[in-house]
């Protein structure tokens, strides 16, 4: 293994173990999450037409759907 290269060191636990580099942006959260954060701040205060609901019964949660006409 070369000096300074811990991509094959199986020994080293934590973040950036890989050797790759990081994925920046927020850490602790998924791109998706970060897309619905952004989605939220553009559709603050602004009335959504809902279109459907469908429980989902194997989630205690369930699917909507609904958008936001352009201003």
């Amino acid at each position: 293994m070369p000096a300074g290269d811990h991509s094959q060191d199986v020994g080293v636990r934590g973040k950036a173990v890989t050797g790759l580099p990081g994925s920046g942006g927020p850490q602790g959260g998924t791109r998706e999450i970060c897309n619905w954060i952004a989605a939220a701040a553009v559709a603050d205060g602004k009335p959504a037409t809902i279109v459907d609901y469908v429980p989902v019964y194997a989630s205690p949660i369930g699917a909507a759907f609904a958008y936001w006409p352009s201003v």
